[in-house]
């Protein structure tokens, strides 16, 4: 499945956190061979800072969310684009969410998801956009933490099923204030445990 992904789009939003978008480019055009090192890239960043061990990268699935993210940036930004619904390319190439790999993978791109969310309500909360993208964080729960979504139960255990993820996601959620998923069913007991440690026996879970 081929999508098109700019690289110089996914360079500025992950090594500086800028959006720099080509409006003049087709969204279904095939991607650059040159995203794979820089997904590895920022692959590794990420997991020198991730407590545990984190998942193995699923180079597709961290492109698949650099698409979306592309996309949702392109639509939000260009309002003379009459279709909100997700291209047919997308929605086909979605990961299935039943893996820990899918969950850190895709974080490389919809770690912007939130962001892009409440941006998008801001322009317009009752866009079509927002209802596309609301979907997809419910979808996505470790990379959709602050956004006012129900997440998907069985997403959520997936998450649970890795320590690593675990820890990353009860870490956001305090640091995000969400104080409606820290009141998740599946979460609560462990979230007001991770809370409640000491400084040190944190940096203990972390090490």
């Amino acid at each position: 499945m081929t999508f098109y992904v700019p690289l110089d789009f996914c360079e500025s939003l992950l090594l500086q956190g800028v959006v720099a978008l080509d409006l003049s480019v087709s969204h279904e055009t095939e991607h650059s061979e040159l995203l794979g090192p820089l997904i590895v890239q920022v692959d590794r960043r990420l997991r020198t800072d991730a407590p545990d061990h984190a998942p193995a990268l699923d180079p597709q699935a961290s492109l698949w969310s650099l698409a979306i993210i592309h996309w949702g940036c392109r639509i939000l930004v260009n309002r003379f684009e009459s279709i909100t619904a997700l291209p047919q390319t997308l929605v086909e190439s979605e990961p299935t969410g039943q893996s820990p790999e899918h969950h850190w993978s895709v974080d490389i791109g919809l770690r912007f998801l939130s962001d892009l969310i409440r941006k998008a309500t801001a322009a317009s909360a009752e866009d079509q956009l927002v209802q596309v993208l609301r979907k997809l964080a419910a979808r996505w729960p470790y990379s959709s933490v602050g956004a006012e979504v129900v997440w998907d139960d069985a997403r959520v255990n997936t998450i649970l099923n890795n320590r690593s993820l675990t820890l990353s996601l009860l870490d956001r959620i305090h640091e995000r204030k969400d104080a409606n998923h820290a009141q998740h069913p599946l979460l609560k007991t462990r979230y007001e445990a991770h809370i409640e440690l000491p400084i040190e026996s944190q940096e203990g879970l972390h090490s």
